[in-house]
């Protein structure tokens, strides 16, 4: 009887005569890594902190992190919205430019606060049974509702029942939550077990009927209260987000590269799936120079360390001379990872109103929504009706020269009209490495160069402890060049990029680097080149001989 083995077969192993089939898998291909990932870092009115949490859908977004806390900007005004720093205002903005998913990281300025309410029993003096506590800080909790009444369930030792509602605020995209049949003690009899019974009922469910409750807990339940009172419905109070201070939420979402765990925009360093893009909610868009100045290199810092594309903004009415003053001389950002956009969108962000918002997220989402690749000069922005400069009396439209400068100086712009007609759109998409370096300043570059570089790294790990000789047909060395070789065929294909090479043979892994146990491949991929500038050239006139050949 023929034996069949899932993997290689040791021959040295083999006693018995007979047929031996060995099923090798196929080698793996290198999967490319998501790009449609965004990770977006800013404040709100619920949720974790300090973590990233995977969006899908603005739905996600709502239940996870409750509503968009701004306000409008009237027209004409040099305001911007109350809260640029909202994470929920800049994940819309994000959602609203294509299929992406979030990477969300909420931070405060340390004020935040959770709800509370506090729950009495049924004595003439009322006893503190226990503080209801909102699961997570912010406002969204004062809208939590907590209602407990008598249930109709009895025992024989005449133990009295109740069921406990968690209602969410209207709107929030929470879930209600119902505990039924809580049980409790004998009525007007101390030490009543209900409120170590909530309190459970809480933290681990009850199971068969409902879960934890991911809206509250119950701190300190009495060992020596009553039977609760019936309560009707009642709101919690004190919750605050934590938005106080612009300096020190900046500060916190900006965040720690060596603090455990790592903090702000560095605790997206832990995410999977990784963000190709990221930003941090109002980020640049409240002072001129104090972001940008005291954080950029920081920025930079993550940016590169994890092939990650980082947006910011200017402040709202900044000049273009102001913007090209500010990031090239005043406080220089020369990377090929930090991109800065110019103009506030003029949005309708379907809570608020119309009112200004930073770009950044704007873009992030835009360029997310691309194959990485592919350029966001000339594409629309999604959902906006114009920008600061198209807006109000005395605003006027950017001249070519303005336009000129600002993409010179490594600057983006959204601005209305568009290359390719009357819409808002990209009219500059460079990232701040040009002009400093033509070659890395496209936007595309930034995006693509993370791609693949991440993409071949997350691949070919397998390799380290495999074994690998000096013989030129050596087998490791041609799995290396048929992997790679694979995934970026498999993007030239695609279009995605022009011509490539891979190398990884005797010549590039001499004896003495195979004695040292190291292995070297050398890729080298021609990009293709978005158009930005189309020159035609017109000769027309009654004088003007045209020759066409017969029967074109």
């Amino acid at each position: 009887m023929p034996q069949i083995s899932n993997g290689p077969i040791s021959l040295a192993n083999l006693t018995a005569p007979g047929v031996y089939v060995q099923v090798i898998a196929p080698s793996a291909q290198i999967p490319g890594v998501a790009t449609n990932v965004v990770g977006v870092v800013g404040t709100a009115s619920w949720g974790p902190k300090g973590v990233p949490v995977l969006l899908g859908s603005p739905q996600d977004l709502q239940a996870a992190f409750g509503p968009i806390i701004g306000s409008p900007a009237p027209v004409g005004a040099v305001a911007a919205s109350a809260n640029p720093y909202d994470l929920v205002s800049a994940c819309s903005a994000v959602f609203s430019q294509g299929p992406v998913q979030v990477q969300a990281v909420r931070v405060s300025d340390g004020t935040d606060v959770a709800a509370t309410l506090v729950l009495n029993d049924t004595t003439a003096t009322p006893v503190h049974g226990g503080t209801v506590t909102a699961l997570h800080t912010g406002s969204l909790g004062n809208g939590i509702k907590i209602t407990i009444a008598t249930a109709a369930k009895t025992d024989a030792s005449s133990n009295v029942y109740f069921n406990v509602t968690v209602a969410p605020p209207a709107g929030s995209g929470l879930q209600a939550e119902f505990y039924p049949n809580i049980k409790g003690g004998v009525a007007s009899a101390v030490n009543s077990p209900f409120w170590a019974n909530l309190a459970a009922a809480w933290t681990s469910g009850i199971p068969g009927v409902t879960g934890p409750s991911q809206l509250v807990s119950l701190a300190t339940p009495s060992a020596t209260a009553e039977n609760p009172a019936v309560l009707a419905a009642t709101s919690m109070a004190g919750g605050v987000d934590g938005t106080a201070t612009a300096a020190t939420i900046i500060a916190a979402a900006v965040g720690s590269i060596s603090a455990t765990p790592q903090t702000g925009i560095f605790a997206l360093s832990t995410a999977v799936p990784k963000p190709a893009i990221a930003v941090i909610a109002g980020f640049g868009a409240t002072a001129s120079d104090g972001d940008i100045g005291t954080y950029a290199a920081t920025l930079a810092t993550f940016a590169d360390s994890t092939g990650t594309v980082v947006w910011f903004d200017y402040s709202l009415g900044d000049s273009s001379a102001a913007a090209v003053t500010e990031t090239t001389v005043t406080q220089p950002v020369v990377d090929y990872n930090m991109n800065a956009v110019k103009d506030w969108a003029w949005w309708n962000d379907g809570v608020s109103g119309l009112r200004f918002y930073p770009m950044a997220p704007f873009m992030a989402g835009l360029q997310a929504s691309l194959p990485p690749w592919v350029s966001p000069l000339n594409r629309p922005i999604k959902g906006i009706s114009g920008t600061y400069r198209s807006t109000g009396a005395g605003k006027a439209a950017y001249s070519w020269a303005e336009i000129g400068d600002l993409n010179a100086n490594g600057i983006s712009l959204v601005a209305a009209p568009s290359p390719g007609g009357s819409y808002v759109g990209v009219n500059a998409a460079v990232n701040t490495s040009f002009p400093a370096n033509p070659a890395t300043g496209p936007c595309e570059y930034s995006t693509l160069t993370n791609f693949l570089a991440r993409s071949i790294a997350s691949a070919m790990g397998g390799v380290v402890g495999q074994n690998q000789s000096n013989s030129p047909v050596d087998p490791l060395r041609k799995l290396v060049r048929d992997k790679i070789n694979g995934f970026l065929q498999g993007i030239k294909d695609q279009s995605g990029i022009d011509a490539f090479s891979v190398q990884c043979d005797t010549k590039n892994n001499p004896p003495n680097l195979v004695a040292a146990h190291i292995m070297q491949a050398s890729c080298k991929v021609t990009y293709l080149a978005s158009v930005w500038y189309f020159v035609v050239s017109l000769i027309g006139g009654t004088t003007v001989v045209v020759q066409v050949s017969q029967g074109s």
